[in-house]
């Protein structure tokens, strides 16, 4: 178990969470707000191969920003960290579908 932040009150809770305790924000539900910078993000990591709190932090200036960007990419299940490790895992594929499909939606 890892602890992120909710990314609609900034609460530190577990990513095995279902609901944000402070703001009950249902997490499994949770669709980001900032479209396009989920894409601008994913589309850095696909790029990169990598991802880290420094490599966002150096897009998006603002750690804070990069802690939560990392949450709601967690919570999305487009990247995890396995118990007893500090490096993320990603779901290249699961990035692949969605760069596919939100430019699609945007376009409604």
């Amino acid at each position: 178990m890892s602890l992120i932040s909710c990314p609609e009150c900034g609460a530190t809770i577990s990513n095995k969470a279902k609901i944000c305790v402070k703001c009950g924000l249902p997490l499994k539900e949770y669709v980001p707000k900032e479209n396009d910078e989920i894409k601008t993000v994913l589309k850095l990591i696909k790029e990169r191969k990598r991802v880290s709190q420094d490599l966002l932090k150096a897009h998006l200036g603002s750690s804070a920003r990069a802690t939560n960007i990392l949450s709601e990419l967690e919570i999305q299940g487009f990247i995890t960290k396995p118990d007893l490790s500090n490096r993320w895992e990603i779901d290249f594929e699961k990035i692949d579908k969605y760069l596919e499909v939100v430019p699609q939606e945007n376009k409604k």
